[in-house]
C-alpha cells in the first residue's frame, strides 16, 4: 500500500510541476535561460480531469481515498498487462 501511495504521489507531483511549468511558460517573457531536461508537453484530458477533481475542496482523508482508488487502477490494469 505505500508503494502505491507512493506512485501516485509521484504522479500527481509530476503533473503539478508540468502545470506550473505550463503557467511560467505562459507568463513570463521568452529569456536566454536553459532549457528544461525534460521537454514540457500539454496536459491530457486525463490529467486535466485529475486536476479538476482534486482542485475541489476535500479532506486529506477523501484525496487519499481518491490517491488510492487512481493507483489501485493503474495496478490493477499494470498487473494483466504482465500477466
Amino acid at each position: 500500500m505505500i508503494i502505491t501511495d507512493i506512485f501516485v504521489h509521484n504522479i500527481l507531483k509530476i503533473t503539478c510541476m508540468e502545470t506550473t511549468q505550463k503557467r511560467i511558460k505562459t507568463s513570463t517573457p521568452q529569456t536566454n535561460k536553459p532549457k528544461s531536461p525534460v521537454p514540457f508537453q500539454e496536459l491530457n484530458d486525463v490529467q486535466l480531469g485529475l486536476l479538476r477533481m482534486f482542485s475541489r475542496p476535500m479532506s486529506h482523508e477523501e484525496s487519499l481515498d481518491l490517491r488510492r482508488a487512481i493507483v489501485n487502477h493503474l495496478s490493477a490494469k499494470m498487473l494483466s498487462e504482465v500477466d
